[in-house]
């Protein structure tokens, strides 16, 4: 793979978000405090698990943030559901 600039600001991101993620935390950025922001950067840690299968912490913390999504992270629950481009 050759790399650029931009991919090893990429990875490099990618790697210190990953170490500084807390073990006791499921969400690949601890207390953020929004569901969707630690979600966004999700595909990425698959792709940087996929490039460098030989760190297994990639695998764990998309693991781990997608139990987040999938079991702990906060629904609305009883709204009802807003159409934006529906006509009134």
């Amino acid at each position: 793979m050759r790399s650029s600039p931009n991919t090893l600001y990429v990875v490099n991101f990618l790697k210190r978000t990953v170490s500084a993620k807390p073990s006791d935390s499921l969400a690949l950025v601890a207390n953020d405090g929004a569901v969707g922001d630690p979600a966004s950067i999700g595909v990425s840690v698959l792709l940087a698990n996929w490039t460098d299968s030989s760190n297994t912490s990639y695998a764990s913390a998309a693991g781990e943030q997608l139990d987040y999504l999938l079991n702990v992270a906060p629904r609305t629950g009883s709204l009802p559901p807003v159409c934006f481009i529906c006509p009134n």
